[in-house]
């Protein structure tokens, strides 16, 4: 459909059809989703409002609007202890708990593979920053996935720190240029 980029929903443009269609729309992209009850939809379409930064709780996990799209976050625990890892190798790492993957790519310049070999995963903390670019100045995490655009919802990824503690990588963000 046409209101359907990649995991997000067009809820603006789901507005502009008429109530029937526009339920009946919501309806097909949530049974993609969830067990959708009838009171979830219409709960949806009465308390969306252009802009609106909300969640609605829904089985399995939540929806999000956000920017104007409509998005599905399935429950998942989060692993709370830190875990070393081992990315020395180009490939990706799937990280089940944490709902994604590490990729490494091969580079002619980057950080070396010794140092990828002794790494630790762990959820972000207070006071972890994030330099974008070597020019740039590190932010707080929480700035840095505002100015990259990155979901609320989505900020809660695990971070890559080196065996000194310093911040190689974090979810979302990308590689720190310090590393």
């Amino acid at each position: 459909s046409r209101l359907v980029t990649g995991r997000r929903l067009d809820v603006a443009g789901l507005m502009q059809l008429s109530p029937a269609r526009r339920s009946n729309a919501l309806r097909h992209w949530l049974s993609r989703q969830t067990h959708a009850p009838a009171s979830l939809v219409v709960r949806l379409l009465t308390e969306w409002r252009p802009g609106a930064t909300l969640a609605w709780p829904a089985p399995g996990g939540a929806l999000h609007a956000w920017r104007d799209g409509l998005f599905w976050q399935p429950h998942g625990a989060v692993p709370a202890l830190p875990e070393p890892l081992d990315l020395s190798r180009p490939g990706c790492y799937a990280q089940p708990a944490w709902r994604g993957a590490w990729l490494v790519l091969p580079a002619a310049q980057g950080i070396a593979a010794s140092r990828l070999a002794m790494l630790i995963q762990r959820e972000r903390a207070a006071g972890d920053q994030f330099q974008r670019a070597p020019n740039a100045v590190a932010r707080s995490l929480k700035k840095a996935a505002q100015s990259a655009g990155l979901a609320p919802w989505l900020r809660q990824g695990p971070l890559l720190v080196d065996a000194r503690g310093e911040l190689v990588a974090a979810a979302g963000l990308g590689m720190d240029a310090r590393a």
